[in-house]
């Protein structure tokens, strides 16, 4: 290890330790991701000048028909046309209107972005969804797989990524008792939800310890 990094080191290593010991989580994150921002360069960033469909599918058969699917598109959407530049977003009641009546099969993602007369189709695949470890603690998991179509290249896929499993917290459960099912899990969407985004723009790399700190902020 070099001079720098041992440096880096040191200095991350006595200001945790400091923060731990004043028991000041919030701020630890905080000083986490200060110290860990460094920018990603995104994976695919061919999103941008175009038209895209966002759609997200799941087996999730535990919740009625577009409730999972919904949030995690509208979200996506959401990120993506703050952080992208010169794309448009095909509007989420657009593309639900095109589902029903065209009784699509939830497969043939190149099909909907025909008939969307989109440039590319974002397609999110989420399996094995689940926001409880055992009867007493919340934690989130979901198989997540991520797939670019080009639309205009005949369906072709630019860009795929898993299936990957994405868990928050990492380390331990959130106590049932410290929070409601609907709260826990409005902010593990936004967990999955971001982690899935940062894909298609440059963005500060997330430090795995900083993002359970924040378990403790709500």
């Amino acid at each position: 290890m070099d001079r720098r990094s041992l440096k880096n080191s040191a200095v991350f290593s006595m200001a945790l330790a400091a923060l731990l010991l004043g028991g000041c989580i919030a701020t630890t994150a905080q000083l986490l991701h200060v110290i860990h921002g460094l920018k990603v360069k995104a994976e695919y960033p061919g999103l941008k000048n175009s038209r895209v469909a966002i759609v997200c599918v799941s087996d999730a058969s535990s919740y009625g028909p577009n409730k999972l699917t919904s949030t995690v598109s509208q979200a996506l959407a959401s990120i993506l046309a703050r952080e992208v530049k010169n794309m448009e977003i095909v509007p989420h009641a657009e593309i639900e209107h095109w589902k029903d009546s065209n009784g699509w099969n939830e497969i043939d993602f190149v099909e909907i972005g025909k008939g969307l007369e989109a440039d590319k189709v974002v397609a999110i695949e989420i399996g094995s969804y689940s926001i409880h470890e055992g009867t007493t603690m919340y934690k989130g998991r979901a198989t997540v797989k991520t797939t670019v179509y080009d639309i205009e290249q005949d369906g072709s896929i630019e860009f795929s990524q898993g299936p990957a499993e994405y868990q928050f917290p990492k380390s331990h459960g959130r106590p049932s008792l410290s929070t409601s099912e609907q709260q826990f899990e409005a902010v593990y969407l936004g967990k999955l939800v971001e982690n899935i985004s940062r894909s298609f723009y440059d963005s500060e790399r997330v430090d795995a310890v900083a993002e359970d700190a924040t378990i403790y902020e709500f």
